[in-house]
């Protein structure tokens, strides 16, 4: 018997069409969180482990750890003591609204007094582009910064769901480094590069063991400080 003309689908074919449709949605689902586990793994390599890797660099030559002054930062005086790649670290990094500086100093533990080498990471605000660009710390994480800073960690100590041990913490104390062109400080005019200088202008110093520790987990709209103990983590 031939079908009409105006008959509608039949529940074969509609089934067929919804599981079509699904197929589609979850190709494109998956998609966006591969394109986004791409963004997180460049921001874990450039700059997080490109500036660690030149921060043992720097140590194995200069027995001292990178740090910054009130004038000089830490990737300026890793330019001079001529590590490769400091030109080429992505600061700040820049992925459509998430904006995050890295900086490399030291911190003092207020409990037992010991100094720790620490990659310091922070949302930031860009404005204008290039060399004359004004990056500015702004320490309040949403929901995008905090998947970054919990990639991360993911990927130094294994999982996310303490962030009070571990190579990788949050402090709620917010920590603002300064930060300005590295072509600014370099002041020559063949060297071209937008990469910024995080740098302090006082040696952090806050509670890192005991009571009185500042560790806390990171949520939406809260301001703290993502440290990465890149050397030795306090215990």
């Amino acid at each position: 018997m031939k079908r009409s003309k105006n008959a509608g689908f039949t529940l074969i074919e509609l089934a067929i069409v919804l599981v079509v449709i699904g197929l589609i949605i979850a190709a494109v689902l998956k998609g966006e969180d591969l394109i986004q586990n791409a963004r997180m793994l460049n921001f874990v390599t450039n700059p997080v482990q490109k500036a660690q890797v030149a921060a043992m660099a720097y140590y194995d030559r200069t027995g001292q750890f990178p740090s910054g002054t009130t004038t000089t930062g830490a990737l300026y005086k890793m330019y001079q003591a001529g590590i490769d790649g400091v030109l080429e670290i992505n600061n700040p990094f820049i992925k459509d609204s998430t904006q995050m500086g890295v900086t490399l100093t030291t911190i003092t533990d207020n409990t037992s007094g010991a100094t720790y080498p620490v990659i310091v990471i922070t949302p930031v605000t860009v404005t204008g582009t290039g060399a004359t660009a004004t990056v500015t710390a702004s320490n309040t994480w949403t929901p995008s910064a905090i998947g970054y800073a919990s990639y991360l960690k993911s990927r130094v100590d294994g999982d996310s769901s303490n962030w009070t041990t571990g190579s990788v913490r949050f402090i709620s104390t917010p920590i603002a480094p300064l930060f300005k062109s590295l072509q600014n400080e370099i002041v020559n005019t063949a060297v071209t590069t937008n990469t910024y200088d995080g740098y302090f202008t006082y040696t952090p110093s806050v509670a890192l063991t005991g009571s009185n520790a500042k560790y806390t987990t990171p949520t939406a709209g809260t301001t703290g400080t993502l440290l990465y103990f890149y050397n030795q983590q306090p215990h």
